[in-house]
């Protein structure tokens, strides 16, 4: 698997301007309740962790967990990049395919524990 098991990667990927995350996700009211802001390392680690997610109105993929340390299959922000979502549609919502390595990248970490590290 390639990519950096760390937080510090997962970060560098949710402020990639190519994937477009924070069009959505750092603006209120947008991004499926899901706020985070790359910039503010520790408000994003803890927007992510065994936090809840309320979804938009009406939503598959409310009451999903967003990180659940060792479960990538469980963590929505793991499932969501994915290639077959098993709920709402593939993220980043602006058609951005992450590459294979950023995916890896998400599951690594998440499967160290998602430290924030």
């Amino acid at each position: 698997m390639s990519g950096s098991a760390n937080f510090t990667a997962v970060l560098a990927i949710l402020a990639d301007s190519k994937n477009n995350c924070g069009l959505c996700h750092k603006v209120q009211g947008n991004g499926g309740g899901l706020m985070f802001d790359p910039a503010d390392r520790m408000g994003t680690y803890t927007a992510l962790l065994n936090v809840t997610s309320k979804g938009l109105s009406g939503s598959s993929c409310s009451g999903k967990t967003y990180v659940v340390p060792g479960k990538p299959d469980e963590s929505l922000l793991y499932t969501k990049v994915s290639p077959t979502p098993p709920c709402g549609l593939r993220m980043p919502a602006s058609g951005v395919v992450l590459e294979d390595s950023e995916i890896a990248t998400f599951k690594a970490w998440i499967m160290a524990g998602a430290r924030n590290d």
